[in-house]
C-alpha cells in the first residue's frame, strides 16, 4: 500500500506516512504576488480535467483556486501524462495548506486516493515558480524542478510506481549509489518520482544514471 508522498514531504520518525519537511526552508511571501481572479477559466480547467482525465464531478474540487495559470498548465500536462502511460488519476483536491506544511506544494495520498494541490502556490504562476527556483538553487530540489510540468510528473510519478518495488533491495542499492544529491532525494520515494519527472522533461538524455532507473522501473512494470 503505498502511504504520503509529494514536493516537500520526508518521512518523519513514529509517523507511518511519509511527509516532506521543509522546516530549514520558509514558504514564499505570498502577498507580495497579485492574485488575478478568472473564476471561468478555473471552471473550464476543471471540465476539462473531468472529461479528458475521466474524473466525476465530485472528485475535482479546486475551491480556492482564483485563477488557471499553473492549474491549466498541470492539467494539460496530467493528459499528456495519461495519453503516455495509460494511467488514471485519483480525486484531485486543491486546499490553502496541505496536511499542515505550509511549504508543500502537492501531495499524493494513497490512503484517501487523492492528489492534493497548494491553492495558495496554484493562485501565483509567479510565486510558484520563483520558489521552485530558489529551492533548487539552494539544493532542496534538483536544478531540473523549476516547471508547472515538473510538479505534474513528479506526482504523477508517484501516483504510478507501487511502493513495494521502491521497497525491493535492488532499488535500495541503486537509490544509495545515487549522484543526483539533493534534500528531496534523501526519501527514496522522493529520489525515484524526482528520476521519473527528469527523465520524462528530458527522453533524450544520456545520464546513465536516470536511464538506470527508468531501466529498472520498466523492468518492474512502470510504463513512461
Amino acid at each position: 500500500m503505498q502511504a504520503e508522498h509529494g514536493l516537500t514531504k520526508l518521512p518523519q520518525s513514529g509517523k507511518i506516512n511519509k511527509k516532506m519537511s521543509a522546516s530549514t526552508l520558509n514558504p514564499p511571501d505570498f502577498s507580495k504576488y497579485a492574485v488575478k481572479q478568472d473564476l471561468n477559466a478555473v471552471e473550464a480547467v476543471k471540465q476539462f480535467m473531468i472529461e479528458e482525465l475521466g474524473l466525476s464531478q465530485q472528485s475535482v474540487d479546486l475551491k480556492g483556486i482564483q485563477n488557471a495559470d499553473v492549474l491549466e498548465p498541470f492539467a494539460k500536462r496530467l493528459k499528456k501524462i495519461q495519453k503516455d502511460t495509460g494511467m488514471n488519476f485519483p480525486s484531485i483536491i486543491a486546499t490553502e495548506v496541505i496536511d499542515g506544511d505550509a511549504c508543500c506544494i502537492a501531495q499524493y495520498s494513497a490512503p484517501q486516493n487523492a492528489l492534493y494541490i497548494s491553492s495558495r502556490f496554484f493562485n501565483s504562476k509567479d510565486a510558484l515558480l520563483d520558489t521552485m527556483k530558489e529551492w533548487s538553487s539552494q539544493g532542496f530540489f534538483p536544478k531540473q524542478a523549476k516547471s508547472v510540468a515538473y510538479i505534474a510528473e513528479h506526482e504523477a510519478a508517484h501516483i504510478r510506481i507501487p511502493d513495494p518495488l521502491l521497497r525491493s533491495d535492488t532499488a535500495v542499492k541503486i537509490w544509495k549509489k545515487r549522484k543526483l544529491l539533493n534534500r528531496n532525494d534523501n526519501d527514496i520515494f522522493e529520489y525515484y518520482a524526482d528520476v521519473s519527472a527528469i527523465y520524462r522533461l528530458n527522453m533524450a538524455t544520456t545520464d546513465s544514471e536516470i536511464l538506470k532507473v527508468v531501466e529498472f522501473l520498466t523492468e518492474g512494470g512502470v510504463k513512461f
